[in-house]
C-alpha cells in the first residue's frame, strides 16, 4: 500500500498533466453538444391517448414552435400606433426562420362581398372607436388575438420545424425579442414575451453559466480541500 502511494504523490505532475489535457480534450467535445428538443417518450406509441394526440399535431401542428408577443395599448392609441403594429408582424414575418404570424393585420376572415363570401384579413384599426367597433363585430378573435377589455394584443409567431430543432433557433429568436423590444420603446408600449422556444431557449443558455459555475466552485472547494488536509500547496 505504502508503495502505491508513493507512486501517486511522486508522480503527480504527470496525473495533474493528464487530467488537464483530458479536461482539455473532453471540454472540446462538449463545444459540440446540443440540447435536444424533443421529449422522451414514455408513452407506448400503442395508447389510445397518444395516437389521438398524434393526430391532433398532424392536423394542426404543434405549439412547441410559437412565440407569443403581448403588447400593452396605451389609452386612446393613434393610427401610428395600429400602423406600427402592422410594421412589426411584417418585420418578424420576414426575418429568416419564422413560418407565419398570425395577428391583426394577418388575421383570416370571411367578409360577404357582393353575393358571395371572400377570404380577407383583419383591418387596422385608425383609432379608438374603430378598435371598439372591430371587437363587437368580430368576437370570434376576443380572448385568443386581444382580451375582453380591449387593452392587450397577442402576436403569435409560428418557427420553422428546421430552425426550432438546431442552433439557429437561438439566433432567430434573440432577433424576434429585439424587435420586439425596439418597437416597445419606439412607441411607449409594454411587450411581453412568452412560449416554449423562447423558454427554452433561455433555459438552454443559462444551463452553460451555472455549469461553469459549479465547475469552478467544485475546483477551488478541492483546492482548499487538499490544502487544509496536507498543509502544503505542492499537494
Amino acid at each position: 500500500m505504502r508503495n502505491w502511494q508513493d507512486f501517486l504523490l511522486r508522480g503527480r505532475y504527470v496525473w495533474v498533466w493528464l487530467v488537464a489535457a483530458l479536461s482539455v480534450y473532453m471540454a472540446w467535445k462538449a463545444s459540440g453538444v446540443e440540447i435536444t428538443q424533443d421529449f422522451v417518450k414514455v408513452i407506448p406509441e400503442t395508447d389510445l391517448d397518444y395516437i389521438a394526440y398524434k393526430k391532433f399535431q398532424r392536423d394542426f401542428g404543434e405549439d412547441a414552435g410559437i412565440i407569443l408577443l403581448g403588447l400593452t395599448l396605451p389609452e386612446n392609441p393613434s393610427s401610428a400606433y395600429w400602423q406600427g403594429v402592422g410594421e412589426l408582424t411584417q418585420k418578424l414575418w420576414h426575418l429568416k426562420g419564422v413560418s407565419a404570424v398570425l395577428g391583426l393585420p394577418t388575421a383570416p376572415i370571411l367578409s360577404w362581398q357582393g353575393e358571395k363570401f371572400k377570404l380577407d384579413t383583419l383591418p387596422l384599426p385608425y383609432d379608438a372607436k374603430s378598435w371598439d367597433s372591430l371587437r363587437q363585430h368580430v368576437p370570434l378573435y376576443q380572448g385568443f388575438l386581444w382580451d375582453k377589455e380591449g387593452r392587450s394584443v397577442v402576436i403569435y409567431v409560428q418557427i420553422d420545424s428546421l430552425f426550432l430543432h438546431s442552433r439557429a433557433k437561438h439566433v432567430l429568436i434573440e432577433q424576434i425579442e429585439a424587435e420586439a423590444r425596439q418597437w416597445g420603446t419606439r412607441f411607449h408600449s409594454e411587450v411581453h414575451i412568452s412560449g416554449v422556444p423562447y423558454l427554452r431557449h433561455y433555459v438552454a443558455q443559462l444551463l452553460p453559466k451555472e455549469l461553469w459555475l459549479f465547475i469552478t466552485a467544485s475546483l477551488l472547494l478541492t483546492i482548499a480541500a487538499l490544502w487544509l488536509y496536507f498543509r502544503s500547496w505542492y499537494a
